[in-house]
């Protein structure tokens, strides 16, 4: 089982980021990708999501995720590349500033930038909630991340 580099607590082998301080892990526990901006670590008792990327065929989204559970997804923006959007990509951009204001919306705090550029962390004090999947939308109940 991978260890934290920073805070040295016991991660599982799918994390993307450590449970308890947030810090970024790649390869199950290895060096953190790189980070650009501060970084503030959360305390205990904090919820933390973190802003991933699908893409489709044509279509692609944005979601928020804390672990494997998705909490809201952005508008769908066509990009046929199997690259991330860069930042300029104006529809693209649109998709990930209104999820973010979604995520504010309901207290989640965002902790600085990262890289690539969409993959930007939150945290929350206490209890995830589902967002719902538009505004004044039902929430999306339980299931995984990449279903």
């Amino acid at each position: 089982m991978p260890t934290c580099p920073n805070c040295g607590s016991k991660a599982t082998e799918d994390a993307r980021f450590c449970a308890r301080c947030g810090l970024p892990l790649r390869d199950g526990g290895a060096a953190p990708p790189e980070v650009a901006g501060p970084y503030v670590l959360p305390a205990e008792g904090w919820d933390l999501c973190e802003i991933v990327w699908w893409r489709g065929y044509v279509k692609s989204e944005f979601y928020a995720v804390a672990g494997r559970q998705e909490l809201a997804r952005s508008p769908r923006f066509h990009w046929r590349s199997s690259d991330p959007p860069a930042h300029d990509h104006e529809a693209a951009r649109r998709a990930h500033e209104q999820l973010v204001r979604r995520l504010t919306d309901v207290g989640w705090e965002p902790l600085g930038s990262a890289v690539p550029w969409y993959a930007q962390r939150f945290r929350r004090l206490g209890g995830l909630r589902l967002l719902p999947t538009e505004p004044g939308g039902e929430s999306r109940e339980g299931g995984s991340a990449h279903g």
